[in-house]
């Protein structure tokens, strides 16, 4: 699904991903292994028509938001995706990326999450928000739990990363829990 306006943080916006953000900045990202190392797309060749299929995919979608992460002046930095929703039991999943490796380190995937929760909370009125990760990826982690998030569980052995299963962390963050 596709939103009007932009949703503002401090040092960063989220908004509808368009086609024409779709850049060989994008794909190189999703080419990087640094990048992708934790992303199921690794699996696959990326192409830019591959993309561009994920983005419309996503902006036709009644139940998916993916948004563009930018920085005040414009930069892309990465993406997150909220969904699929499950609009009966008002609950969806958080997956997020970023791919401009500049902004690392820096809180931007905290703050994305924390701009996208509120969102889903107090503007589509969300119960819950879930994420799940590769238990090595500990960025992600500290990330999703500086913006509340708890750990649920683990999903043993879940997922197979340079030939070894792994586990997969699952979070989750209740609306009544939100501080935002």
């Amino acid at each position: 699904m596709k939103i009007r306006n932009k949703i503002t943080a401090k040092n960063i916006y989220l908004r509808s991903l368009a086609l024409t953000d779709i850049s060989l900045t994008y794909l190189s990202w999703l080419q990087d292994n640094d990048v992708n190392y934790f992303l199921e797309t690794r699996h696959e060749k990326q192409t830019l028509s591959k993309i561009k299929q994920y983005v419309s995919l996503c902006n036709n979608s009644n139940n998916i938001y993916l948004f563009g992460i930018f920085s005040n002046s414009d930069t892309h930095i990465g993406n997150i995706k909220l969904g699929p929703i499950k609009k009966y039991h008002n609950l969806a999943s958080i997956s997020i990326f970023i791919g401009n490796k500049k902004y690392w380190g820096k809180g931007i995937a905290t703050e994305a999450i924390n701009a996208l929760a509120n969102f889903s909370f107090n503007n589509i009125g969300l119960n819950k928000l879930t994420a799940g990760m590769y238990s090595n990826n500990i960025n992600s982690f500290k990330a999703f739990e500086l913006a509340g998030f708890i750990k649920e569980g683990v999903r043993r052995k879940h997922y197979k990363i340079e030939n070894k299963y792994i586990n997969i962390i699952e979070l989750g963050l209740l609306c009544e829990e939100f501080k935002y």
